[in-house]
């Protein structure tokens, strides 16, 4: 298809124009929910957000259990400051996946703690901490974690976090 070669090359409108004839054409729901998920991937990558959750949505009607869908889509509604969105679908992703996930897990930690709900990012960001094994990510991690145990008045977690971040930066120098 078109839309997925202009994809590959990254000319995302091009992509979403071939996507959105496509759609125009007559085809089955199902056919027409793939070619609206793919074009919500290039919808993503020109950070058109409200746009790629409309496609999502239409994707989700056919296949409810897709959890890449959910995933894209908390993403989306991330990026539109819409956490509570994000959470719920970073959560259906992580019930409907199959495998470890640390970056979903990152991903609605930060959205908690965008909602000041700090125990909750505390506890993503650590069961990301445990599956990560790049340590320059997870130095970052520890890093996001620290602002939240900040938030809630646990300067000694704080500085922990810190003081383990900063372990992690000298011992790659």
């Amino acid at each position: 298809m078109m839309g997925d070669i202009q994809t590959g090359l990254k000319d995302f409108p091009e992509a979403i124009e071939w996507y959105t004839r496509a759609i125009n054409k007559p085809g089955s729901e199902e056919a027409h929910a793939n070619i609206s998920f793919s074009r919500s991937k290039a919808y993503v990558a020109m950070k058109e957000y409200k746009e790629a959750i409309e496609d999502i949505k239409a994707f989700l009607k056919s296949y409810p259990q897709a959890s890449l869908a959910y995933s894209r889509r908390g993403f989306a509604y991330y990026n539109c400051k819409d956490y509570e969105q994000a959470i719920e679908d970073f959560t259906m992703y992580l019930s409907l996946s199959k495998e470890s996930a640390p970056d979903i897990l990152v991903e609605r930690g930060d959205a908690y703690a965008k909602l000041n709900r700090h125990e909750n990012a505390i506890e993503d960001f650590s069961q990301a901490i445990n599956l990560i094994q790049d340590n320059r990510i997870v130095k970052i991690i520890m890093i996001s974690r620290a602002r939240s145990y900040r938030a809630l008045g646990r300067i000694d977690k704080v500085r922990e976090d810190l003081a383990a971040a900063k372990e992690i930066e000298l011992s790659r120098k």
